[in-house]
């Protein structure tokens, strides 16, 4: 948790943001009873602070704590309360009791210190405090940049930070999802954090362009214009507590009078009702500031004036279309329109003609299949339609412009990134091609080894593979009775394309059926589109029935009229003859027309009839074909499957076939058996020979037996030493890579001495440097005292002759105060004598003498003294000039000195960092020499193993080949005995 010494990086919004840290203090010292404190129901409040007094079953008795009052409430009913550590906690999660009173009141809480921001675990609660909190500003972002969630207190921003170092060290896309009620904040919040993102790309360390899309209302737009939500209802309808756009009240502001002008439009929002069913202000927001806030956006995004006064006057466009008025047509519920004022109004703003958009909005033209048709318009629908298009096509263009200007600089900035990617390449081209030729050296060297040893391989295969030969007569055996089955399986094979040719001869079939069936679609689509132009032919026959109808009741009306005039006027009945007459005519000809009229549309409606029964039957027919057609389709599912069921028959013959030869040539195989047991039992029978054929066969079986452990262990020997070879060709390829290694360390290493040698030299200048000017420093500080006690000096001679100054002037005025007294005496005595006339007259004329003599005293006292003041000061200020330049040069040196020093202390630490590294390089690479070692070990152990396989093979081979000899021994005398035996059978024979 932050002291409030950290929480002062925060300005301002540091106690909107946490708690101070005396209020922490006093909360974790507070008295607190955990058994008996909690919350309980309230239907007013729902819930209230509480203390339990006594417990009865299922019934708690408690006391509540603001008025004292005691409640019998359900044990359900009461919760547990947290200790007051826990009020105004940060994160509810740490909660020790989470439930709905303890949130309820943190919140609550929270909220009454404006502290809005509260976190629920992964989640960040907000509360609208409908007001402007000092929380956003610019000190508030860098006080969040770069700080994790825990560090800092809840806050939009700390969120939207984090996302941030999300998005560039996993260098994936981050999501912030603001939900909530109407009023709840989200605008708010949503722009909160793109003015966070904004912030800290523009002060971001790093010149790198941090390209962040976002709508016009917060939302993401993408390069495909997606605009996940964009409000139009609120164009032409608000709740009670809603506000419309605000850009339409900004603008009835009159701030810009011009704009008023522009758009045609007063400064009463209630003459709009479209965008005043609502609320038109709202207490927190100044439409005129935001007004000018907008026109400088406007201006600041580079849009011309053209397109600004465009955007105002589409703007106004909007607002005098909620003012057209429309009408509903009798017994229709077609709109049109009721009065034009505001309509041109709206054509004038939009550049269109009135009349034209009159016709598209009450009969817009709309695409069905290939056709336009035009459509009718109830009122409502005309009311709002253009409002709605023409609020989201504003926004469209403005997030296409947007989106065009960031392309463009995304284009500038890939090319820019392209042609340093191309420099990139290039060099790592060059890098990896003379890698690739030391590389492929090595390869081909071991290649060659490879190559010797593989031919040895080959030659102990050879000799392998002519002891195999005797298996392939085996092999051929097995193959040709494996081919006598392969031919059964190739009469199956036979049988299954048969049944394959039927199955195409019939989907030919049955494409034949779909496309006629196609056909009568097509055919009923035509009868459609004749039915279609009859219904519009018979919809104007009907318009035209209608209006000759209305002209037949006016004539009737006309008629009543004037047989009323003919009733009136019986006198006058010669000279209107001719015109009843002739109204006479004309009714005959309305009727004439009439039943013209009549017979035309009794012909329509029976061509219509006509046509209705051809659908009908095109229908029927289209029915019966596609029962014919599901009925035959039933059928060939039929075939196929009694097809199916005869393959498998087949098959299952076949089989049992298979089975039963199987079964007959192990039959066979059984009897040679047998006939080999009585052939041994008929051969025991012989005494001497049987007893000597026998000793052979077991010499023979054993090595047989030994034989075929011969080649199982040739076989594992074989084996092994392919292992060998692989791990061998294995460690050669670590060996050539832990060369490599150690020639580029021994290179680092080589590099990282000579580094260290110049720094050593550098240290030794700078060192030297150093000395030269502690020297020169002493000597700057020797001449600087030597010139202080000059200065100590002339600054006495210079008091000296300021009190002698003083002296003479203490002498002058003590001299000039003696002759005033004498003038006075001189005064008294001239009434008394002549004689002391004549004295007075003398002593007037030594006066008038010291006098002029003290003038003159007095003005080279002065000369003097002024002279020698100006030099003394003159002196001084030259050796204060000195004095200051000495000590700057001093100041410099000292400078110098610590600058120097502070090197020789960054390469004594890069000394010392050399070293170490170095000592871990020199590690690395005698560790790397010991697992060079370790294996070239294992390669010799390894080839040592191989040495003594292959010695074991060549024993065995000489086993095998002398066990050959001695089977091919005894078997030529098994051969003689049973000759021998032969011979004596038939001896006996003979003697018989």
């Amino acid at each position: 948790m932050s002291t409030d010494a950290e929480m002062a990086t925060y300005g301002k919004a540091a106690i909107y943001l946490r708690k101070p840290e005396r209020e922490r203090i006093e909360a974790q010292t507070a008295p607190f009873d955990a058994k008996s404190a909690c919350y309980v129901a309230d239907v007013k409040e729902l819930y209230l602070k509480a203390k339990i007094i006594k417990k009865d079953g299922d019934k708690v008795t408690v006391e509540t704590l603001d008025t004292k009052e005691e409640r019998v409430v359900k044990e359900a009913d009461v919760y547990p309360m947290n200790p007051p550590k826990y009020d105004k906690i940060e994160d509810m999660a740490m909660m020790t009791h989470l439930n709905e009173a303890s949130v309820l009141y943190n919140l609550k809480e929270r909220y009454a210190a404006w502290m809005i921001y509260t976190y629920s675990g992964l989640f960040c609660a907000t509360v609208n405090p409908y007001k402007w909190l000092p929380v956003y500003d610019s000190e508030c972002v860098s006080a969040y940049r770069g700080k994790k969630r825990m560090e800092a207190p809840p806050h939009i921003f700390s969120v939207s930070d984090n996302a941030f170092q999300f998005m560039q060290t996993d260098r994936e896309n981050q999501s912030v999802l603001i939900t909530g009620e109407s009023g709840a904040g989200k605008t708010v919040n949503t722009k909160r954090v793109i003015q966070y993102f904004a912030t800290i790309a523009v002060g971001g360390p790093r010149r790198t362009t941090q390209r962040i899309h976002f709508g016009a209302t917060g939302k993401l737009a993408s390069a495909d214009i997606e605009t996940y939500l964009l409000e139009k209802s609120r164009v032409t309808y608000q709740l009670s507590d809603e506000r419309g756009y605000h850009i339409f009240f900004q603008m009835m502001t009159g701030h810009i009078p011009e704009i008023l002008d522009i758009a045609l439009i007063t400064t009463n929002p209630y003459d709009f009702p479209m965008c005043s069913m609502g609320q038109i202000t709202v207490a927190s927001i100044d439409d005129k500031v935001e007004l000018e806030a907008t026109d400088n956006a406007i201006d600041i995004l580079g849009f011309t004036n053209e397109e600004k006064v465009a955007i105002y006057r589409m703007t106004g466009a909007v607002l005098h279309h909620g003012n057209m008025k429309f009408k509903q047509k009798q017994r229709e519920e077609q709109a049109e329109p009721d009065g034009t004022e505001e309509a041109d109004k709206v054509a004038y703003l939009l550049g269109l003609n009135s009349a034209d958009m009159l016709k598209a909005l009450c009969f817009p033209r709309v695409k069905v299949g290939n056709e336009y048709v035009t459509k009718g318009q109830t009122v409502p629908q005309a009311k709002n339609a253009l409002a709605h298009g023409l609020q989201s096509a504003r926004h469209d263009c403005d997030l296409l412009r947007e989106q065009f200007e960031e392309e463009q600089e995304a284009k500038a900035e890939l090319q820019r990134g392209m042609s340093k990617a191309n420099s990139e390449v290039a060099q790592w081209r060059s890098k990896y091609e003379t890698d690739a030729i030391q590389r492929t050296e090595e390869l081909e060297e071991s290649k060659k080894k490879l190559a010797q040893r593989l031919q040895e391989a080959e030659e102990q295969i050879e000799a392998v593979n002519s002891k195999c030969a005797s298996l392939e007569k085996t092999k051929q055996r097995l193959q040709s009775e494996v081919e006598d089955l392969m031919i059964d399986v190739e009469r199956a094979n036979g049988l299954a394309a048969n049944l394959d040719k039927k199955q195409r001869n019939f989907d030919k079939v049955l494409a034949e059926w779909k496309q006629k069936y196609e056909e009568g679609q097509a055919e009923l689509e035509g009868a459609q589109k004749e039915t279609r132009s009859l219904s519009t032919e018979l919809f104007k026959m009907k318009n035209s029935y209608e209006e000759s109808l209305d002209q037949l009741e006016t004539m009737k009306r006309e008629n009543k009229n004037l047989q009323q005039e003919i009733s009136d006027l019986t006198e006058q009945i010669g000279e209107t003859g001719k015109s009843i007459h002739e109204l006479e005519k004309s009714k005959k000809q309305v009727e004439t027309e009439k039943t013209e009229i009549q017979t035309a549309l009794e012909e329509a409606e029976g061509t219509l009839e006509h046509e209705e029964s051809k659908i009908l039957r095109v229908q029927l027919e289209l029915n019966q074909i596609k029962g014919e057609v599901d009925r035959k389709l039933a059928e060939k599912d039929e075939e196929m499957e009694q097809i199916k069921r005869n393959s498998q028959r087949v098959t299952d013959s076949m089989q049992s076939n298979l089975d039963a030869e199987v079964r007959s040539r192990n039959d066979a195989l059984r009897i040679k058996k047998k006939m080999e047991g009585d052939l041994n039992e008929m051969e025991i029978q012989l005494s001497h020979a049987n007893r000597q054929a026998a000793e052979s066969q077991k010499q023979l079986r054993n090595v047989q037996a030994q034989l075929k452990d011969a080649h199982l262990h040739l076989d594992d020997a074989v084996r092994a030493q392919e292992e060998f070879k692989e791990q061998a060709a294995m460690v050669d390829r670590r060996n050539g890579l832990m060369v490599a290694e150690i020639e580029e360390l021994r290179a680092a290493l080589e590099q990282t001495e000579r580094s260290r040698k110049t720094a050593e030299q550098e240290l030794v200048d700078a060192s030297e440097r150093v000395g030269l000017l502690h020297s020169q420093n002493t000597s700057l500080l020797n001449s600087k005292k030597k010139l202080e006690s000059d200065l100590v000096q002339v600054q006495g001679e210079v008091d000296d002759t300021v009190q002698e100054a003083r002296n003479a002037e203490e002498k002058a005025k003590k001299a000039i105060t003696d002759a005033a007294m004498m003038a006075e005496e001189l005064k008294k005595e001239q009434d008394t004598s002549s004689h002391l006339e004549r004295m007075k007259k003398n002593l007037e004329v030594t006066v008038k003498d010291l006098q002029h003599r003290l003038d003159e005293a007095e003005n080279l006292a002065m000369k003097g003294g002024k002279k020698q003041l100006q030099k003394l000061e003159s002196r001084v200020r030259e050796l204060e000039a000195e004095v200051e330049a000495e000590q700057r040069r001093g100041g410099d040196a000292i400078k110098g000195v610590r600058k120097y020093e502070r090197r020789v202390k960054e390469l004594t630490y890069q000394t010392e960092e050399d070293k170490k590294n170095v000592a871990r390089l020199q590690d690395l690479v005698d560790k790397l020499q010991l697992k060079v070692k370790a294996y070239k070990r294992q390669a010799e152990e390894a080839e040592e193993q191989a040495n003594t396989h292959l010695s074991k093979c060549r024993k065995v081979q000489n086993e095998l080949e002398e066990a050959e000899e001695r089977a091919d021994i005894a078997e030529s005398q098994v051969n003689k005995l049973r000759a021998k035996s032969r011979d004596s059978g038939k001896a006996k024979e003979a003697a018989e």
